[in-house]
């Protein structure tokens, strides 16, 4: 067979196969297209309805014209295809118009028609044997009801159906017409299998894994042949090359990871260190400043610690330390920032806490820890905006709380207009 035959053989069976591809891709895509625009439709049919039937919804006297506005649907099919049944449903989920009229009355208590009545913009749903269902709220200044409408789809099949006998054919007849002209061309000039080489080759250059397809046995098949090995070499040269640098670079990552960790990190408790608390108690109060929402401080010391340190040396005392760091994590919220302030100071920023919610909190790890039988604490609450306005103040004022806690006997919590 000679080498135009051949190349025109593949080139018919190529074209074949990418004109049925884009007949399928366009097909879909047109499939897509038309159901949304039966989609978008049906939802402007149904807000249309929705509007026209609002202000005889305000009042329930009215409800005959909603009726005979849905009577007019049912009456002129022409003027709204698809529409298979409507009913407009109150806001208890009662029926007040259907284009069934024996289904007049009924009222829905389901799932589905609770989820409806509370929509605040149109959806729309499949619906069993080929049919869709929008669904569209009615308001005027308040939640009148809602809009329910069913629309058969068969009309829509019948058009997709359509187009794409008419894409099918087009694309069989041009992939035909188009492959006779390669054919043509390619019995004048067989010189365009060099070109196609030299094209192939090109194409290295966009994509490491192009390779050239060169049929024979002559020197064209041979040069193929040879830059097939070089590409080869060099792929795999590239990709050994790209897997060291990713390598590096997910280790590099890695230890940046640790190293913001051990920024922010306490290394004996495994608590928020000083320096981050005070960055993110700063963010957290302009949060609550502009949001006009109170943010708690509540600072905690271990009684007693020098001796206990002192006593039972100072691995003890370190685990002291963390125990009591463990109790002050469990018992904080997950929205609270916990950390430990500096020695056996520990502290929390509770979000949205007020000066009770505050105070319950501590207790609550006052408590935790006294249960644990080792050693108690004492707590100091300060609330934004009552007393302070910035991260100092309310540290200051959580602060002179706590140790008004240590004066008054140890073991118990005090808040700032206390101490004040």
């Amino acid at each position: 067979m000679r080498l135009a035959t051949r190349i025109s053989t593949v080139t018919f069976v190529s074209v074949a196969t990418a004109a049925g591809l884009l007949a399928t891709v366009t097909v879909r895509a047109r499939e897509h297209v038309l159901s949304e625009e039966f989609t978008r439709s049906s939802v402007g049919v149904c807000e249309m309805l929705a509007l026209a039937i609002a202000s005889p919804m305000a009042t329930e006297s009215r409800y005959a014209e909603v009726q005979q506005i849905l009577d007019n649907v049912s009456n002129y099919p022409e003027r709204h295809p698809g529409i298979e049944t409507v009913e407009v449903l109150d806001t208890d989920g009662k029926v007040v118009a259907h284009t069934d009229p024996m289904r007049f009355g009924r009222v829905r208590g389901d799932r589905q028609t609770r989820r409806d009545l509370a929509l605040g913009e149109p959806i729309w749903r499949r619906a069993p044997s080929n049919r869709i269902q929008v669904v569209v709220p009615i308001r005027l200044a308040y939640p009148l009801g809602v809009l329910r409408a069913t629309f058969k789809l068969d009309r829509l099949d019948e058009t997709v159906a359509r187009e794409r006998i008419l894409l099918i054919g087009g694309a069989v007849v041009g992939a035909l017409f188009l492959s006779v002209v390669i054919f043509v061309l390619l019995r004048r000039a067989v010189s365009r299998r060099i070109e196609a080489l030299a094209t192939q080759v090109g194409a290295f250059r966009r994509e490491r894994s192009a390779r050239v397809e060169v049929g024979g046995t002559d020197e064209v098949r041979e040069l193929g042949s040879v830059f097939n090995e070089m590409a080869s070499e060099l792929e795999r040269y590239t990709v050994n090359l790209e897997h060291t640098v990713d390598e590096r670079t997910r280790e590099l990552k890695g230890a940046n990871r640790r190293l913001e960790e051990l920024a922010v990190t306490d290394g004996l408790t495994g608590l928020h260190n000083h320096r981050h608390f005070q960055e993110r108690l700063r963010r957290d109060l302009e949060i609550a400043r502009r949001a006009g929402r109170p943010l708690s401080v509540a600072m905690f010391d271990v009684d007693h610690f020098k001796t206990y340190n002192d006593t039972y040396g100072h691995p003890a005392g370190d685990e002291v330390l963390r125990k009591v760091a463990s109790a002050v994590r469990r018992e904080a919220r997950a929205a609270d920032l916990v950390a430990r302030y500096g020695g056996e100071e520990f502290v929390v920023a509770m979000p949205d806490a007020d000066r009770d919610a505050a105070q319950a909190a501590a207790e609550r790890i006052r408590r935790h820890v006294q249960a644990e039988g080792v050693v108690t604490i004492s707590g100091g609450i300060a609330c934004f905006p009552e007393d302070g306005e910035d991260a100092e103040s309310l540290i200051e004022q959580a602060d002179r709380a706590l140790y008004r806690a240590k004066r008054a006997g140890r073991d118990r919590i005090a808040v700032a207009w206390e101490a004040a």
